[in-house]
């Protein structure tokens, strides 16, 4: 039997899946289907409940309460938490910095793709530095799943 992939999913796509859903919405929803190891770390995870609390964002899109608070409890469970590479140690950087705890978590262990819309992060894809790591859309990736 084939094993699932593991992937790190950048910031951005959690709440997109939430506020727009689509493709997004799609990829949370192939994890909560167990058909890829979701790897994130700590520092990601509170990103993620830090912009989810944000009172601009909690009105401006409607959020449902309930369906953030499942998401993530489903993170907190379900998801592979994992001591991030220390950022000095990286092979390669973001041209955005902020972006490089993405890079340090998607580094830190046995991981084969990490998913964004992030351009400063999928410029990266062809780095021989990042070894077999795959930087794709969550598009290419689910693409990638469907074919596998």
């Amino acid at each position: 039997m084939k094993s699932k992939p593991t992937v790190v999913i950048d910031t951005n796509l959690f709440i997109s899946a939430i506020i727009k859903g689509g493709t997004p919405f799609e990829l949370l929803k192939q994890w909560q289907n167990n058909e890829f190891l979701l790897v994130t770390t700590q520092r990601i995870f509170e990103e993620i409940a830090e912009v989810f609390r944000r009172d601009v964002i909690f009105h401006k899109y409607q959020l449902n309460q309930a369906e953030i608070q499942q998401l993530l409890s489903s993170l907190r469970l379900n998801a592979k938490f994992v001591t991030p590479l220390n950022i000095k140690e990286l092979p390669v950087h973001s041209r955005d910095l902020k972006d490089d705890k993405i890079l340090a978590a998607a580094l830190s262990g046995e991981v084969n793709f990490l998913i964004s819309g992030d351009e400063d992060l999928l410029s990266l894809n062809d780095d021989p530095n990042l070894g077999n790591l795959k930087i794709l859309t969550a598009r290419e990736f689910l693409k990638r799943l469907v074919q596998n």
